[in-house]
Parts: C-alpha cells; sequence; structure tokens
C-alpha cells in the first residue's frame, strides 16, 4: 500500500498537467475555481471565446 504522503502527491500530479488544449475556437483551455454556496466549483474555460463548460472535453 502507498503512504498518504505519496497519494496526495501523485493527485497533485494528476491536477498540474503540462498539456494545453486548445477549443473548438482556438484558444486555450484553462481550469478555474469559484465558490459558489460554500463549495469550490471547478469548470474549464475557453480564453478566445469565454465559454465555460463542467469539463475541458466539452470545449472541444
Amino acid at each position: 500500500m502507498r503512504s498518504l504522503k505519496w497519494q496526495k502527491f501523485l493527485k497533485i500530479a494528476q491536477r498540474s498537467g503540462s498539456k494545453e488544449l486548445l477549443s473548438r475556437w482556438g484558444g486555450k483551455i484553462i481550469m478555474k475555481s469559484k465558490l459558489e454556496n460554500g463549495k469550490i466549483k471547478h469548470y474549464a474555460e475557453c480564453q478566445t471565446s469565454k465559454n465555460t463548460a463542467r469539463r475541458p472535453k466539452d470545449l472541444f
């Protein structure tokens, strides 16, 4: 079994990928977070068109 510290490191590595995702509108897709009703909501946003979606895959 992996230690808790190692598992946390792997989770962080998955979040901070070095891939650049491009949307169908030609802009880069970036992940953002906002606080809504006391909870953190993550969403993807296209930098050129400012379209938002729950997942980056929805902007391809």
